[in-house]
């Protein structure tokens, strides 16, 4: 078995979130003026967002309702993404200046994450699909 797969999901976000964290600190060493000011904020917010992702979905399969767990899964999905826009709403409010900067480093750290999570998905179903 592939320590990879062997890995609790908490501890793989951790281990990405980390990978980004280092990402983000090295294109601010080397480009600072395409990093937003507050990054390191916007790294906990979707490591938080993500992680309660993860617990919501850990919730579903102790479930073991196979309805309940589909609900539960798509429920987390939507209050991710309404929380994101809130928070994106509420930063953009606050910090019309750096919109550009901040949209930008907000939608690619999305969709690192996002990208991360549809692996994760992915690899978990792989087994049950043989």
């Amino acid at each position: 078995m592939n320590a990879a797969k062997a890995a609790p999901p908490y501890l793989r976000l951790s281990l990405f979130t980390l990978t980004i964290s280092l990402v983000v600190f090295l294109i601010d060493q080397l480009y600072p003026h395409i990093i937003y000011h507050d990054i390191e904020f916007l790294v906990a917010f979707f490591y938080a967002i993500f992680l309660f992702t993860y617990f919501l979905i850990s919730l579903a399969i102790k479930n073991k309702d196979p309805k309940s767990a589909v609900i539960i899964n798509l429920a987390a999905v939507v209050i991710r993404l309404i929380v994101c826009i809130i928070s994106a709403w509420i930063f953009l409010r606050n910090d019309p200046e750096n919109s550009d900067v901040f949209v930008t480093n907000f939608l690619i750290i999305y969709l690192f994450y996002l990208g991360f999570e549809i692996y994760s998905i992915l690899s978990n179903l792989r087994p049950h699909l043989k």
